[in-house]
């Protein structure tokens, strides 16, 4: 039988959550339904008294009386799934440290217990102060913390201003937070499909953030303001915004939740990328392979415990333009394993040619890329293109002009959004380069110019490598 949701659901538990999840099952306070619980036992328990998980691929599935129909089993397993998925609900909910203590303060305004909420509210105030969390949801929780407060502290003195100055300012700290990180959300979609996306009013929240220094002092506002600008930088702007995200990254990352701590780093790696792209300055690289290494060393580069093969890709390609084979070949027999299953062999074989060509041993790099069967079009393109520069370097130079034909005609099938171009100014400029007349000087330099002036553009460096050999 093929998994489904149940199944999914209770695979992705920890042995800790499967003995939390049978507590919860049998508690009556949830209402488990006797056949459900049933069926759990039947199916699941005997792993929980060993110790072990399921396994993944061979769930039972009998009713362990035989005397129910499947239409019957389908409704206790439904049944089921709506109670694992209440229990998955409540272990999300135990883990927030912002908005819970706040459900306590909404019951106690609701009961009237007047004197428990001005108690709590001061007691959670304390906390608070001790606490170093920069999210947009810590600026979400104070707000709505303060509003059920200003219901008590405003009830003898109807007069009293300033605690509604102060709520309209936690709100706009809160809105400008939020507003800014679904922007940078929206901006990044935008950018990988190729296709323009409005966002309403976010042009008056940057100017907003610009006109107000008490705004840009705090954390979830700076960061996510110059990851927008990144986003919109125009040529005329002159302010270094990569270098004020930055520094200002390694400072405040910890204080952020843990998913908007990895959505911030990796945001903050792409705009690296974008950089290297249009100019693969040395002092980029290495801040790139730091961001990385740091993503590494606190988990954050992982989804599902996996890495995402531009992940993978993009820091090994970092690593080769260092000169760090080591740290690329360390990582490579180090990570593999972390790749998703379906990507794993091809993506694998890239990079051990790519190892194999910064060590100049082309003829197994050749053999590495040729024997794979390539199912992602970036993995195909990014091999194609290495192949590229190995038939350069060999002088292959009939190979190389079929090849860059080839690879021509594959990106005229393919949509790959802002990718695209990238390609077709890497084969461009190769293509020139294999046609130059070297005698001519002239077109030797107007040939360099025009690789400097032409972005975006991956293969700059090794292009103006070959002008210079």
């Amino acid at each position: 039988m093929p998994h489904n949701l149940l199944d999914d659901c209770l695979n992705a538990l920890s042995t800790f959550e499967w003995k939390q999840l049978s507590h919860w099952l049998n508690c009556p306070l949830h209402h488990a339904h006797e056949p459900s619980l049933k069926l759990f036992e039947h199916l699941y328990a005997s792993q929980l008294e060993k110790g072990q998980l399921p396994p993944k691929d061979k769930l039972p599935t009998s009713w362990p009386t035989g005397s129910l129909s499947p239409l019957q089993i389908r409704k206790y397993r439904s049944l089921l799934l709506e109670s694992v998925e209440s229990f998955l609900a409540w272990r999300q909910w135990s883990r927030s440290s912002e908005q819970k203590p706040n459900e306590l303060l909404y019951a106690y305004r609701q009961r009237g217990l007047f004197n428990n909420l001005k108690k709590r509210v001061r007691s959670t105030r304390r906390q608070v102060k001790k606490q170093q969390n920069w999210g947009a949801d810590r600026l979400e929780a104070d707000f709505k913390r303060e509003e059920i407060a200003l219901v008590v502290e405003t009830m003898d003195d109807r007069r009293l201003v300033k605690p509604f100055i102060e709520s309209e300012n936690r709100l706009l700290r809160w809105q400008t937070a939020e507003r800014l990180r679904k922007a940078v959300s929206t901006l990044a979609r935008a950018q990988t499909s190729g296709s323009p996306i409005p966002i309403p009013l976010l042009t008056a929240y940057l100017e907003l953030v610009e006109a107000t220094p008490s705004l840009m002092t705090l954390p979830p506002i700076s960061l996510y303001y110059h990851v927008c600008r990144l986003y919109q930088q125009q040529p005329s702007d002159s302010t270094d915004h990569f270098a004020a995200l930055t520094e200002l990254l390694p400072q405040f990352l910890e204080g952020f939740p843990r998913q908007e701590q990895s959505d911030l780093l990796k945001l903050t790696i792409n705009q690296a990328i974008r950089k290297i792209n249009r100019d693969p300055q040395i002092e980029t690289l290495r801040i790139a392979l730091e961001l990385y290494q740091l993503g590494l060393d606190r988990a954050l580069l992982f989804e599902g415990g996996q890495l995402s093969v531009f992940t993978f890709n993009n820091l090994l390609g970092i690593a080769f333009r260092l000169q760090e084979i080591d740290f690329a070949r360390s990582f490579l027999y180090k990570f593999g394993n972390k790749l998703a299953r379906e990507h794993q062999k091809e993506v694998l074989a890239f990079n051990t040619a790519r190892l194999c060509y910064a060590e100049k041993n082309y003829h197994a790099a050749l053999v590495s890329l040729q024997n794979i069967d390539y199912q992602d079009p970036f993995d195909l393109l990014n091999a194609r293109m290495l192949q590229i520069r190995i038939y350069y370097e060999s002088e292959e130079y009939q190979a190389l002009a079929d090849l860059i034909r080839a690879t021509r005609a594959l990106l005229r099938r393919r949509k790959l959004g802002y990718h695209q171009e990238n390609f077709r100014n890497n084969l461009r400029l190769t293509q020139r380069l294999l046609q130059l007349n070297w005698s001519d000087q002239q077109a030797v330099h107007q040939l360099e110019q025009q690789i400097q002036s032409t972005a975006p553009l991956s293969e700059r460096e090794w292009l103006i490598q070959q002008l210079s050999r």
